[in-house]
């Protein structure tokens, strides 16, 4: 381009016919001895271009005009010459004042490099300068038997830079951790084995390669010391051996065109960085699928793709003298299998006191066995999305002639529903919906943290990273769960204290009464009769369970479905095999727990997982809204309703309390690597609903309050009372020092360490009682203070957060993103092609996206599988 912009430059200012025009640049092209080469081609290692013979590169640094190119000489080698065949390039560095005319006897330095495969590198520290015809006429009268520059150089090669020499050292050495070695190989390496005849041998390798491994200069002779009792690896299948024998022969043998070997060796997960903090070597996927080696003539010939394996090992021995990555990859032939592998790594890891305990390989293009789940879920989400669509066509096609059941799924209106922004609706607690959208977040959080780490590459700093006092926050997003089950309380004992559940029409219970229980409410039932009140009970209680299950069936059923079909579309690299191990075949064994609605019951008594662990909120959710008709109803019966409320309040507190100290569990879910009390914490209170009951009856509490509140006028006492500024502070003073205990309380004993033998406890038992009992009422009381006071208009900027109109459409898809943000979560980590270095700010960029992804998930998935059958319900209610 230098070139041509010249000349186009001395035709205008010369006007120079296009005649001369042609003759400068025939001038130019027949100048063979040196031509411009693009800088980056050639620093990228891209010399396709170069033709076949070897080639010497010049850059020039200095000329006339001071500008700085690169040129290139193509090099004649006669045909008999063997020692410049495997040359591809050497750099060489000009300081004199070179310029294309002269730049064949120019003077200079030369490189440090050569790129691709072995060359002659001579004077490598530039002791002094030769010039460019005395480096090319030494070089090539170099021989293969005469390589002492060339070895003296390659002692002192650092192993970042790629040489022929030490791609092949490093390959022997290494290559009985990354594939599928011969039985008499093992036995040779370690002087077990019978002896094998040349002839034996020579039917899979050459002699060199045999003259090669029959030293004993290829492995550590410590290991070699070692006595070993161990079981023989199995001999290799015929096609596996003979694909295995052409990886050695091509890296034994100089080829120079066909480089797939270094392709399969420069994808294996190598790293010996970061051992000591649990790094992960998982090599490059892709590049190993990508693979492709054919050769070989004869009973030697082999063809084969690249198959990526990742391998789990375990230390089995005490001593540090050989740090293995914990988790780390290969790339084999596609015709070996994963258990040849399997058997060799459990004979040569065992000598460095580590085992591998498992081998997962996968090859390009490999056809998934899940067909009828994948046809299963796709046929879910089409029937619904089918639904949707229809009903959209017909909304906009005959608009308000659209019957109401198949309005009920058009897309439009359902999008309509969900944007629509509500100011001072009365029929609304509007700091619901921020409190909704701050709480899912706050769980994802929470989720990323907890799982992010099994999946990085310091894992070893786990401990460091969650110990600092702050970390407390993140934690204690366990109470965000309390906080929609206050919500929930809330929500459902406003709907029972509304309508008529057990009467055809209840008294007005504000008439003067002097009694405990409600008089005028127990005669209507007397007038009724009791078989028409059983049987409305029955009724309506009926009716109240289906509508829960018709509004939160379909939206588990399709993200079910697409966590037990479709999903493993969205998932690829090295953890792939894990995905189908602890989460697709979980899924597609234990799909109907979640359906179950019991599902934190089949967790503990049956040990299943399930497709979404976080179901078992929508579990206990559920068996308490079976039983809160049992329990908060009778709040009409009394008069006064919060002192009834406090009393199972108190009960609900009790109990996880005392199921604590009796089997001396831990007081909270705390941060242990001690698996043992976790699960037992987790079995017996975290997932029980009898144990997570009692922000339930607080919420039930709130509703009532907050019903009496609203009734009441701004010139009555009791509102007075409230409004006035100095209760109000001692109010939020109060909020204030109960959330910080709430959350920072456990500060000193909710440490992680390495430790797996100890259980976290307070100083005595009492403490223990009186934590479990009361610190999630607590919280929930701190919820229903908020929700009272922004709902009577004195929340000041805290309710103008909360309520803004901003958080209502995101709030209406919050059981969406519940549903779906965990299965995302760990889609995306299993997803991971390179063990992430966890920092607190690498986990908040990720929930950030992690949040963003769920949401614009949950839009459609509420579209097709929650809105349409809310819309349904609402007309069944009607008729």
């Amino acid at each position: 381009l230098y070139h041509v912009l010249l000349i186009a430059t001395q035709y205008v200012m010369a006007r120079t016919p296009l005649l001369i025009v042609f003759l400068v640049i025939v001038t130019y092209l027949s100048d063979i001895s040196c031509y411009v080469q693009p800088r980056n081609q050639l620093e990228d290692g891209d010399y396709s271009q170069l033709g076949n013979k070897p080639s010497i590169v010049i850059e020039n640094l200095q000329n006339d005009n001071k500008l700085t190119h690169k040129y290139e000489r193509r090099v004649k080698v006669p045909e008999s010459d063997h020692a410049l065949d495997n040359l591809e390039t050497v750099h060489f560095t000009s300081r004199q004042n070179c310029d294309r005319e002269n730049a064949y006897n120019c003077t200079g330095e030369i490189g440090p490099i050569i790129i691709g495969v072995p060359g002659y590198l001579v004077d490598q520290q530039n002791e002094h300068l030769k010039s460019l015809r005395e480096f090319y006429e030494e070089l090539s009268a170099k021989t293969e038997e005469s390589e002492t520059i060339v070895t003296n150089f390659l002692e002192k090669t650092p192993s970042f830079i790629i040489s022929r020499r030490n791609i092949k050292k490093s390959f022997n050495e290494n290559s009985v951790f990354f594939l599928p070695i011969p039985r008499w190989l093992s036995d040779r390496k370690n002087n077990t084995s019978q002896e094998l005849s040349n002839g034996e041998r020579n039917d899979y390798l050459d002699s060199e390669i045999n003259n090669y491994y029959g030293s004993d200069d290829w492995y550590d002779e410590d290991v070699a010391e070692k006595p070993l009792n161990i079981t023989r690896p199995p001999e290799l299948s015929e096609k596996c051996m003979r694909d295995v024998n052409g990886m050695f022969l091509a890296f034994n043998r100089p080829l120079i065109h066909d480089i797939w070997h270094l392709s399969m060796m420069d994808s294996w997960g190598k790293s010996k960085d970061g051992l000591m903090i649990a790094n992960h070597a998982l090599g490059f996927f892709n590049e190993c699928h990508d693979v492709s080696a054919r050769g070989g003539r004869g009973n030697h010939a082999y063809a084969f793709s690249g198959q990526y394996c990742l391998i789990n090992t375990y230390k089995i021995d005490n001593e540090t003298k050989f740090l293995i990555p914990r988790s780390y990859s290969t790339c084999i032939p596609s015709s070996c299998s994963p258990d040849e592998l399997q058997s060799s790594l459990d004979y040569q890891l065992r000598q460095y006191g580590y085992i591998a305990t498992a081998v997962e390989c996968q090859q390009k293009n490999e056809p998934l066995a899940s067909g009828p789940w994948v046809v299963a879920g796709c046929t879910v989400i089409g029937v619904m999305t089918l639904a949707v669509l229809i009903g959209t066509c017909a909304d906009l096609i005959l608009k308000e002639k659209t019957p109401l059941i198949i309005k009920a799924f058009s897309a439009t209106e359902n999008m309509g529903k969900i944007m629509t922004v509500k100011i001072n609706d009365p029929r609304e607690i509007s700091c619901l919906h921020g409190m909704r959208v701050m709480s899912i977040c706050w769980v994802l959080l929470g989720h990323q943290y907890a799982f992010i780490f099994y999946f990085s590459g310091n894992f070893v700093d786990v401990v460091d990273l969650i110990a600092p006092w702050p970390m407390q926050i993140m934690w204690s997003g366990l109470r965000a769960v309390d906080t929609f089950f206050t919500v929930a309380g809330i929500l459902l004992t406003k709907s029972l204290l509304a309508n008529d559940f057990c009467v055809a029409s209840e008294p007005d219970n504000e008439q003067p009464n002097n009694s405990f229980i409600n008089k005028p409410l127990i005669q209507s039932i007397k007038a009724q009769g009791a078989v028409k009140t059983i049987s409305k009970f029955i009724f309506n209680y009926a009716f109240f369970i289906f509508i829960r299950i018709v509004r939160m069936m379909p939206a588990m059923l399709l993200v079910i479905m697409f966590c037990a079909g479709p999903s493993e579309w969205f998932v690829t690299g090295p953890y792939f095999r894990k995905f189908q191990k602890y989460f697709l075949s979980d899924c597609r064994n234990n799909w109907w727990v979640d359906l179950s609605f019991f599902s934190n019951i089949l967790m503990v008594t049956e040990d299943l997982t399930t497709c979404a662990p976080q179901s078992w909120y929508i579990a206990v959710d559920f068996q308490l809204y079976l039983i809160a008709p049992f329990f908060i109803l009778p709040v009409k019966f009394f008069k006064h309703k919060l002192t009834y409320l406090s009393v199972l309040t108190l009960i609900s507190c009790l109990i996880p309390g005392i199921i604590v100290v009796a089997k001396d569990l831990m007081p909270a879910l705390i941060m242990t690597f001690n698996a043992d009390p976790t699960n037992d914490y987790m079995d017996e209170i975290y997932l029980m609903t009898y144990a997570r009951a009692s922000p339930y009856f607080v919420g039930a509490a709130c509703a009532v309050i907050l019903e009496r509140a609203l009734k009441l006028k701004q010139g009555e006492r009791w509102w007075n009372r409230v409004s006035n500024k100095v209760i109000l502070a001692i109010g939020w003073v109060l909020f204030t020092i109960v959330i910080l205990t709430v959350v920072f309380s456990l500060e000193d004993i909710n440490k992680p360490t390495w430790d797996t033998t100890t259980v976290p406890h307070f100083p005595s038992k009492f403490l223990e009682f009186i934590y479990a009992s009361f610190i999630i009422a607590a919280w929930a009381a701190c919820i229903g203070w908020m929700i009272i006071i922004c709902s009577m208009g004195l929340g000041g900027p805290l309710n103008t957060f909360l309520s803004h109109p901003m958080w209502q459409p995101c709030s209406r898809v919050t059981f969406s993103v519940f549903l779906i943000s965990l299965p995302m979560q760990e889609m995306i980590f299993y997803s991971f092609h390179q063990a992430l270095y966890v920092t607190h700010l690498n986990i908040m960029l990720s929930c950030g996206g992690v949040i963003l992804f769920s949401y614009l998930a949950a839009f459609p998935i509420s579209l097709i599988a929650e809105a349409p059958y809310i819309n349904l319900l609402k007309i069944l209610r009607k008729k």
